[in-house]
């Protein structure tokens, strides 16, 4: 079972993003478990708790900022030597949030029109097509 940390502000988005993610589950032979915050406050918390493979940030997250959040991040010995994946979500591509990031950080803008594509790329799924759900919560992520 790989476990997920969604950090995102956006309520639509973080559902969105779940809703993805379910719909991919059902398809692959692996399971995926979410758990998701829309504050830095309390995602560092599931981080800690956790220990997920995988950690979705939004950038622009209140409290404890998205920005604050990856810096602490990326200087965690845990995270870089458990190989843990950190995909960064942007608005408007990397920005200065993003710079000099360990190589296990992946930037992914939300306003990219193939970024479902991306994310299950980052995710390791492979040959799974939702059609309709996929376009319809990618254009709801652009907006």
């Amino acid at each position: 079972m790989k476990r997920i940390v969604l950090l995102d502000d956006d309520y639509a988005i973080r559902e969105g993003i779940k809703t993805l993610i379910a719909s991919w589950d059902r398809k692959v032979e692996e399971d995926y478990e979410i758990y998701s915050s829309q504050n830095g406050v309390e995602g560092l918390g599931y981080v800690y708790l956790v220990s997920p493979d995988v950690v979705i940030i939004d950038v622009t997250l209140p409290k404890y900022s998205g920005r604050e959040l990856l810096e602490y991040l990326k200087t965690n010995q845990r995270l870089l030597t458990d190989k843990t994946r950190i995909v960064v979500l942007s608005e408007n591509g990397a920005g200065p949030a993003a710079e000099n990031l360990p190589e296990s950080f992946k930037v992914i803008s939300k306003k990219d029109p193939v970024f479902e594509e991306k994310l299950k790329a980052e995710l390791g799924i492979q040959n799974v097509e939702l059609g309709l759900l996929e376009r319809t919560v990618n254009s709801l992520i652009r907006i």
